[in-house]
């Protein structure tokens, strides 16, 4: 063998290893967005028991279930897990919706979203910010308007919804 067939050899060894090592390196990355989901799905499901251990409890003590004296205590624990839980879940979503969508519209969602949590504080004041949220203006100004059959956005010259057909007044 001469000395050209040997680079010739050599280059091709080089161009087929990186070929097949391709998808290697793509894989740290998708790896990656698979332990976010996975912790983001943890928090979720975390969020979720915590909210229907509170609400057993609340219920056992309407029922009597629960002694006074432990109700409080328990209560306070689960309040405090809760607010942990949505913690980690509020950071885990600003981060991850920065970084990993680089979509403005989803971080002003969020960050909206952000602003109405903090803002409420019972149940009340949680419906008139969704309430208000709903009514407020579009882009071109005009409010959003929903079906009243099966809830999807429709514009405001429609005369039927788009998604389920129903005649709109």
């Amino acid at each position: 063998m001469d000395i050209g067939s040997i680079l010739l050899l050599l280059a091709l060894v080089i161009i087929v290893g990186a070929f097949i090592a391709s998808p290697l390196r793509g894989w740290r990355k998708q790896h990656r967005a698979v332990e976010v989901d996975l912790e983001l799905s943890q928090l979720l499901a975390e969020r979720e028991r915590v909210l229907e251990a509170l609400a057993e409890l609340d219920f056992d003590n309407d029922m009597g279930k629960v002694p006074d004296d432990l109700y409080p205590p328990q209560r306070e624990a689960l309040l405090k897990r809760g607010a942990a839980v949505l913690r980690l879940l509020d950071e885990r979503e600003f981060v991850g919706g920065q970084a990993e969508s680089g979509n403005p519209e989803h971080a002003e969602r969020l960050e909206r979203a952000a602003k109405i949590r903090s803002a409420a504080k019972d149940p009340l004041e949680e419906l008139i910010a969704s309430r208000r949220a709903e009514k407020q203006p579009t882009r071109d100004g005009s409010a959003v308007k929903f079906c009243p059959e099966c809830g999807s956005g429709i514009q405001a010259g429609d005369r039927f919804c788009p998604s389920c057909g129903k005649k709109l007044s």
